[in-house]
């Protein structure tokens, strides 16, 4: 019995281990939300469960960060502070990427990079003024403007200096570290024009992975082994380095591949487009949207202080808050709206109908 005992306590442990593992992931939550959502077909609304006030204040992966450019402190949900920081620095910037915290002073050149266990786990002294620093797990990004010319300063996450990649005829705009080395997007001038090349540096030399004319990358999204190129002003589907489509889309303020469906936000319209580049629907608003966030079932778009919620391409729902919007994100079925004045706790919920009272 006491053998059998332990068997079923083990099996209970595993399973438990194996749920959290699963959890974790967010994929997986968004697909516990949407199997959650199939048994709804009410209408909804918009419900604020808690709010946690506090300018400054950022949401990120269940912990709460508040910065004032001198104090860093960061809380659990229950107000909690696991951890604080001072900063000693003239001219502090913030900056989170990759998990990671970090925080750079442009004049002196000093940057810091901080776990979420508030464990410093690299430390880097530059000799001239940092213009940009990108933090992460493959490596850091130290952007330094000099006369003549632009370095990308590489390092490794323990604070050793790898390489440099220098810049004279064009212009680093965008860049990260993944383990194949470093994705750059150039920024160049042809002619009486401009475009923009994405490029990737490894032991190898670098190659060519993009190139627009006339127009600046904003980010390329991984669909498959096919890729969506984002530019200002359109969308192109890249497959085998040849692109199959393109869409103009004027005021293009940000893309959301979602399945097999691709969201548009430009100007104050919503496009969906299918694989194949075709329109599958359209809708104009009379307020302009500039966030797209997928949470389970639905496709969020959130304004400057507005959420409008669809649902299966249809619009169900709208909410306001009192603040400037920040950020959006999603944790299992909450979602996570910061503002300029703190962070709130909402959930999309089955509206609640009085019953008409019966003589």
């Amino acid at each position: 019995m006491k053998s059998l005992g332990k068997i079923i306590i083990t099996i209970v442990i595993l399973a438990l281990a194996g749920t959290m593992i699963f959890f974790s992931f967010e994929e997986n939550q968004k697909w516990f939300v949407r199997y959650l959502d199939s048994f709804s077909t009410s209408e909804k609304e918009v419900v604020e469960i808690r709010h946690i006030p506090g300018e400054g204040l950022r949401y990120i992966n269940g912990r709460y960060l508040k910065w004032n450019k001198e104090k860093m402190t960061v809380s659990d949900e229950s107000g909690k502070i696991l951890w604080e920081r001072t900063f000693l620095m003239d001219d502090p910037k913030l900056v989170i990427y990759d998990n990671l915290i970090g925080v750079y002073d442009r004049v002196s050149g000093e940057a810091i990079v901080i776990n979420f266990n508030g464990k410093i786990v690299t430390q880097i002294e530059e000799d001239s003024q940092i213009f940009s620093f990108k933090p992460g797990k493959d490596g850091h990004i130290v952007h330094i403007k000099e006369e003549g010319r632009e370095l990308l300063k590489i390092y490794e996450v323990n604070g050793e200096h790898r390489e440099n990649l220098i810049f004279t005829d064009n212009y680093p705009i965008e860049y990260r570290l993944d383990a194949g080395g470093a994705m750059v997007t150039l920024l160049e001038l042809e002619g009486n024009g401009l475009g923009t090349r994405m490029i990737m540096y490894n032991a190898e030399g670098e190659e060519e992975l993009y190139s627009v004319h006339d127009q600046v990358i904003i980010k390329v999204l991984d669909i498959g082994d096919d890729r969506l190129i984002v530019t200002e002003t359109g969308i192109y589907l890249q497959r085998n380095k040849q692109v199959i489509w393109g869409r103009e889309l004027p005021l293009l303020k940000d893309v959301l591949v979602d399945g097999n469906e691709i969201y548009a936000i430009y100007g104050d319209n919503l496009r969906i487009i299918g694989m194949d580049g075709e329109t599958i629907s359209e809708m104009t608003f009379g307020i302009d949207y500039e966030k797209l966030h997928a949470h389970g079932k639905y496709i969020i778009l959130a304004g400057e202080k507005n959420l409008l919620v669809l649902r299966h391409k249809e619009q169900v729902t709208v909410h306001s808050f009192n603040w400037e919007i920040v950020d959006i994100q999603s944790q299992f079925n909450d979602l996570i709206v910061t503002t300029q004045n703190g962070v709130s706790i909402v959930r999309i919920e089955d509206k609640l109908v009085e019953e008409e009272e019966t003589e």
